[in-house]
C-alpha cells in the first residue's frame, strides 16, 4: 500500500516536472520574441510606411498633431535607433499586438521622448 502511494505521488511529480519544463521553455521563447523586438525597434531608421488591417482609430494620430505635442512640450519625434532609453514591456506589448494585423514585419520605429532621452550630436560643437 505504501509501495503504491510512493509510485503514485513519484509519477504525479514527474508530470508536474514536465509540465514546469514546457512552461520555462515558452517563457524562454516568449523572451527571445521580446529580445528580437527590442534589437529591431532600437535599429530602425529611415521612413516606413506599415500597413496594419483594422488600426485603431483612437491611436492613429496626423503628424500635425505629433508636431503640436513636440513644440508644446518641448520633445521630439525621432527615428527608435537614436533613443537611449529602455522601452517599457508595455511597448513591447503593443508592438506585438499590431505585429500580428499587419501585412509584415513592422519597420521604420519613431519615438517620442524629450531631446535628453535620444542620442543627438551637438550642433554648437
Amino acid at each position: 500500500m505504501i509501495r503504491q502511494d510512493r509510485e503514485r505521488m513519484e509519477k504525479i511529480l514527474l508530470g508536474q516536472a514536465d509540465v514546469l519544463n514546457e512552461v520555462m521553455h515558452i517563457l524562454d521563447r516568449e523572451q527571445r520574441h521580446d529580445d528580437v523586438l527590442r534589437a529591431m525597434v532600437h535599429s530602425a531608421s529611415g521612413h516606413h510606411v506599415n500597413r496594419i488591417a483594422r488600426p485603431d482609430p483612437d491611436r492613429v494620430f496626423h503628424v500635425d498633431a505629433l508636431r503640436e505635442v513636440c513644440m508644446k512640450y518641448r520633445l521630439r519625434f525621432l527615428d527608435a535607433s537614436l533613443f537611449k532609453g529602455e522601452l517599457p514591456n508595455e511597448a513591447i506589448y503593443r508592438i506585438r499586438q499590431l505585429e500580428s494585423r499587419a501585412e509584415g514585419p513592422l519597420r521604420g520605429f519613431k519615438v517620442l521622448a524629450p531631446a535628453a532621452r535620444f542620442k543627438l550630436c551637438d550642433s554648437d560643437a
